[in-house]
């Protein structure tokens, strides 16, 4: 990890695990802590991790080649130490030199306590920070959905409308239609039944009006005649096709209207 980035992270987090141990082991005043970074002292296998200064009340965490996350583990150890210090366990003779943990029955005491104490109160601030970050993200994550659904709901809303307002619209052409087709068929089966009703009794001539009939009753003359005037035959066509030029006339209205 870059080095740049793994100090960002640990400004970042250093100030929320030492609330969280102040709170859990009720030392009162904080230690000020640095953060050393020696290459040299990375390269042995039995370096040195982190120390505490019981009369300056200072921390040092060593974090050449080391995770955060393990540096923020020696910092925790090294906090239980500072407790000790401010209620007075700390302090003896032999405290300094190496062995002292194996040496010294009381300072071995001190370290169980640190390790014991330390680890737990870091992994308990870890697992604390985890959910929080996790509701964090569920957080964000919520919005989005929200976002997203709202914004579907409203182009689904939007949509609908249109839709409405097309069949709406479609409907009242659809009426028109309807009653042009059906005015077109009135007037196709009207036109069928004229030119039966013809033929059957005339062949090619049209059917005398009531009038004309009338009149030939009364001049004697027989419809089985078969005799064309001019005005009968310009009436038959008239009457033929014309109404089935309307019919076609409506149909192209209502193919242009659809």
């Amino acid at each position: 990890m870059d080095k740049h980035k793994k100090q960002r992270i640990l400004s970042k987090y250093t100030d929320s695990l030492l609330a969280f141990c102040q709170e859990r082991f009720g030392f009162k005043d904080k230690p000020d802590i640095y953060y050393i970074t020696d290459d040299g002292n990375s390269d042995f296998l039995l370096g040195k991790t982190a120390f505490y200064d019981p009369e300056k009340n200072t921390v040092g965490v060593y974090i050449a080649e080391r995770h955060p996350k393990d540096v923020l583990r020696s910092l925790a150890h090294e906090l239980v130490h500072h407790t000790q210090n401010e209620r007075g366990d700390l302090y003896c003779q032999d405290t300094l030199g190496p062995g002292y943990a194996q040496k010294n029955t009381h300072m071995r005491e001190m370290e169980l306590e640190a390790y014991k104490e330390g680890n737990i109160a870091f992994r308990d601030w870890e697992d604390k920070t985890k959910s929080k970050l996790k509701g964090d993200l569920i957080m964000i994550s919520e919005k989005k959905v929200l976002s997203a659904l709202k914004k579907l709901i409203e182009a689904r809303v939007a949509k609908k409308v249109q839709e409405v307002s097309s069949i709406a619209a479609g409907d009242v052409e659809g009426v028109a239609s309807e009653r042009v087709f059906e005015e077109t068929e009135e007037l196709e089966e009207n036109t069928r039944n004229c030119a039966e009703a013809e033929k059957d009794e005339f062949g090619k001539c049209p059917e005398p009006d009531k009038e004309e009939e009338k009149e030939e009753e009364s001049s004697g003359v027989q419809s089985e005649s078969k005799i064309i005037t001019p005005e009968q035959e310009e009436s038959f066509h008239s009457r033929l096709f014309g109404t089935r030029l309307v019919a076609l006339n409506a149909k192209l209205m209502s193919s242009w209207i659809k």
